[in-house]
């Protein structure tokens, strides 16, 4: 904008018909300026007297005025329109850094305020009539460094509310990328003063949904930058900037999403605030509105390890009925609101969860008195998660469940089975199969009709067992007495010994495929009766299931079809006698299996066997002929010899172990 020079009167030049003592106020009143005047803008009133026994002034009489400093310099000075103010005339005094007419700075030290006006009335000449006629002198003392201590006249207060800007910026503080802070940006403008200085502004705010209308300061801050009135820039000592944008932190006490209205208002350097002059406002504050604003505000960021919760903290919609409930009271806890314990919940009054260390909710429930730490989420009595440090516990109810991982292992539950699986076990019930890889270790329980007992597994009418303290696998009948033992060794150091003597007669002699009847076998004798029949049968060629159990030849006994092959007792008897010689200590072993496939009571009859018998007897240099071996005592039928059954298709075995000097031993 254009700056305005002064206008040089040379008022104190002028003759006149009257002149007043200095300071005299008997026709003009000066009003307002301090006695100190600074570098800026000064308001003041002239108002006029009318003083008894003198001449008056003429009925709408100018009045002009001049301020000089000592040296002569004028000093600039002008008129404020107040339309609404009537009685006096308004003006202001502007010590400027540049007075712009002349090179002259104005000089600290008195300064001289003239107005003149005309006197009317028989009293004045006529030469003096129709002039300016009277004068009066006013004395000031310039001090230009001095702060402006003049109250602030603005000079167009519409615009600066018209055209106020205030908008919020959320940024991120410097070097940081998680801590963004909320401003509030002030731009202005239209700042021009008629007096005073607006040394600082004055921000506040009031949030819509306040009840009151009262405004809560936010800050006040010093008016220091922006573009000024002068053509100079840097002759601007006195003013205030006319634009001006400052950024503020906005308050923490902000509700965010709010809306918000701001007032500003406008300080001297003493403090005063600015007034309106008008007569309908007269020394009403001047303040300046935006309309309502919702900002965003800073989000709430907890730093360092110094903060400290000793009351409650509540999430949620509202105190009443909130979310969850953090508490610093009686050691901490973070829980459902309303949640009053394990013990209410869990019988239907109030589920929720908690999470808490040390002894907490003493005024609702002794169910945490032992303190400790501890998690639980409650539904009810049948669905819930509890873990607590005091007593030591951990109790989960649920439908459902599922732990781990299913490429891995895991532990799963649903529809009244349990599924567990892992790299070396894998229980599943939608099959019905359990799978182990590895060892089992028991000495307790039942597995499919099996008793698992410390040293054995029996079964449950006691009829077979497996007995690690034999050891062997002892089979007995009805009455508990042991049909069939399998002693430990019988089978697994076959062989083993560096003297390995072995009856391969069967091989030996020269036959064909299939069945062969002989009269004789190598190291065998046999003796028939009735209808039965003696066969060394190749089964090389024969079906898997019908194959030998060792090598490819067996002793088969046989009865062929036929009515008159069963017209009377069936009848065989095979032994066979090895001789060797032992050293004192070693042991002997010897096995046996055998197989029937059909019944000697025919064709069409019952294909499970009479009792059949075996025995095993051996001599030595000092056992005085030959001694039964097989069968154990508890075994023994009437006739002497070991007793066993078997229907179609099943097998017998028998062994034993005999720790000798030199034996010979004979199978019956």
């Amino acid at each position: 904008m254009p700056e305005l020079y002064s206008q040089i009167l040379d008022l104190k030049e002028k003759d006149v018909f009257l002149e007043t003592e200095v300071n005299n106020n008997i026709y003009f009143n000066i009003t307002g300026l301090p006695n100190i005047l600074s570098y800026g803008k000064h308001p003041f009133s002239i108002t006029f007297n009318d003083p008894e026994g003198r001449p008056l002034l003429k009925n709408l009489s100018n009045i002009v005025f001049e301020f000089v400093d000592s040296r002569g310099v004028v000093i600039f000075s002008n008129l404020i329109d107040i339309e609404e103010l009537s009685g006096a005339g308004n003006g202001f005094i502007w010590i400027k850094k540049d007075p712009l007419r002349t090179a002259d700075e104005i000089v600290d030290g008195p300064a001289y305020f003239y107005v003149m006006g005309e006197l009317g009335g028989k009293e004045i000449p006529n030469e003096w009539k129709g002039i300016y006629n009277v004068r009066s002198t006013f004395l000031y003392d310039v001090r230009k460094d001095y702060p402006n201590t003049s109250p602030i006249i603005l000079s167009k207060p519409i615009d600066i509310q018209t055209n106020l800007n205030i908008s919020e910026s959320v940024e991120l503080d410097n070097d940081d990328s998680v801590y963004k802070r909320s401003f509030i940006n002030v731009t202005l403008s239209d700042l021009e003063t008629n007096g005073g200085k607006i040394e600082s502004v004055e921000l506040a705010y009031n949030e819509q949904k306040a009840k009151t209308d009262d405004y809560e300061i936010v800050t006040t801050y010093p008016l220091i930058s922006g573009s000024y009135e002068t053509t100079d820039q840097d002759a601007t000592s006195g003013l205030n900037p006319i634009t001006n944008t400052t950024k503020i932190p906005t308050p923490k006490e902000f509700r965010r999403d709010t809306s918000t209205r701001f007032r500003l208002r406008f300080l001297s350097p003493s403090k005063q605030l600015a007034q309106y002059l008008d007569e309908n406002r007269q020394g009403e504050i001047i303040e300046i509105t935006s309309s309502y604003i919702t900002f965003e505000s800073s989000p709430i960021f907890i730093e360092k390890e110094d903060n400290l919760l000793t009351g409650s903290m509540f999430t949620g919609q509202s105190i009443e009925s909130p979310g969850f409930e953090q508490a610093g009271k009686s050691s901490a806890f973070l829980r459902t609101f309303g949640y009053g314990g394990f013990t209410s919940a869990s019988a239907g009054s109030g589920s929720g969860i908690m999470m808490w260390s040390g002894s907490v909710l003493g005024s609702e429930t002794d169910d945490y008195e032992n303190g400790g730490v501890g998690l639980e989420l409650v539904s009810d009595s049948s669905s819930y998660f509890r873990y607590r440090s005091n007593p030591s516990e951990l109790d989960i109810r649920a439908d459902t469940f599922f732990v781990g991982n299913t490429t891995s292992q895991f532990i799963s539950g649903s529809g009244g089975n349990i599924e567990i699986s892992s790299s070396l076990f894998h229980l599943d019930p939608s099959t019905g199969t359990l799978v182990i890889s590895g060892s089992i270790d028991a000495v307790d329980g039942t597995i499919g009709g099996w008793e698992i007992e410390s040293d054995k597994l029996v079964n449950t009418q006691n009829t077979v067992e497996l007995n690690s303290s034999t050891p062997g696998l002892n089979i007995k009948d009805a009455g508990g007495t042991e049909r069939v033992t399998i002693k430990s060794g019988s089978f697994l150091t076959i062989g083993d010994g560096t003297q390995y003597i072995g009856n391969k007669s069967f091989e030996d002699d020269s036959i064909s495929g299939g069945r062969n009847f002989v009269t004789s076998i190598t190291s065998w004798s046999f003796s028939e009766g009735g209808g039965v029949n003696i066969s060394l049968t190749d089964r090389s060629s024969y079906p898997d299931d019908e194959k030998a159990v060792s090598g490819d030849v067996t002793i088969d006994v046989v009865v062929p079809a036929g009515s008159g092959n069963y017209s009377s007792n069936n009848t065989y008897e095979l032994t066979q006698v090895i001789t060797a010689s032992f050293v004192q200590g070693d042991t002997l072993s010897f096995s046996s299996v055998a197989r029937f496939s059909s019944s000697f009571g025919g064709k069409g009859k019952d294909r499970a066997l009479g009792p059949q018998y075996f025995r095993l007897e051996y001599s030595s240099s000092t056992s005085n002929g030959f001694r039964s071996f097989l069968p154990a005592n508890d075994f023994t039928a009437s006739n002497g010899y070991g007793e066993y059954f078997l229907g179609s298709g099943q097998y017998n075995s028998f062994g034993a172990q005999l720790k000798c000097q030199k034996h010979q031993i004979m199978l019956d």
